[in-house]
């Protein structure tokens, strides 16, 4: 059924329509309806997903401190959505630069958007060989942002970040968070 929303939606133009709808300046709720709508669109199939390719600077941007945390986290959903759908559209956010602004939605204790810029940072920095893990771990600050969250007992944190994290970062930084990741599975379930 979803699968043939996004086809129609796309078919009538919709992504062309819905990017102008992301415009600074709107009331939240007017942001929320278009980020939401190409979060679904992003969930489709991959040849459907590239066509948000337009949109894409755009959901980067209320990644930042300008926008408000509800908005903020539908935009980061739907670019985990985007980042899902191979390393090609993982290539063009981070060079679009999806990764900063991505990794600093960590640093404070908002619950659900820290999870779900977790998770979409776990689908950029995926790969065999992520030069993307590489430049999130020089973030300052995103190790000990993400062993606070753990320390915390966070519950449902991505785990697939500190998986990812964990292949990628100098042998002792690794380890903090191996222990870390230990410690916390005890009382969660992984």
């Amino acid at each position: 059924m979803q699968k043939r929303v996004i086809e129609t939606a796309l078919s009538a133009g919709a992504v062309p329509l819905l990017v102008p709808c992301l415009s600074f300046g709107l009331p939240d709720e007017q942001l929320l309806e278009p980020a939401w709508c190409l979060t679904n669109i992003a969930a489709g199939k991959p040849e459907e997903t590239k066509a948000l390719l337009p949109a894409l600077p755009l959901l980067i941007a209320h990644l930042g401190e300008k926008s408000s945390a509800p908005v903020a986290e539908q935009c980061s959903w739907a670019i985990g959505n985007v980042t899902g759908e191979g390393e090609d559209l993982r290539n063009v956010l981070l060079s679009q630069g999806a990764l900063p602004p991505l990794a600093r939605m960590i640093f404070p204790d908002k619950g659900s958007t820290v999870r779900t810029a977790a998770w979409a940072l776990s689908n950029l920095i995926k790969g065999p060989q992520s030069k993307a893990a590489a430049q999130l771990v020089r973030v300052d600050g995103i190790v000990d942002a993400i062993l606070r969250h753990l320390k915390n007992r966070m519950k449902k944190f991505p785990w697939k970040l500190l998986g990812s994290l964990c292949t990628f970062l100098p042998s002792q930084i690794s380890l903090q968070l191996q222990i870390a990741c230990n410690f916390s599975s005890r009382f969660y379930e992984v």
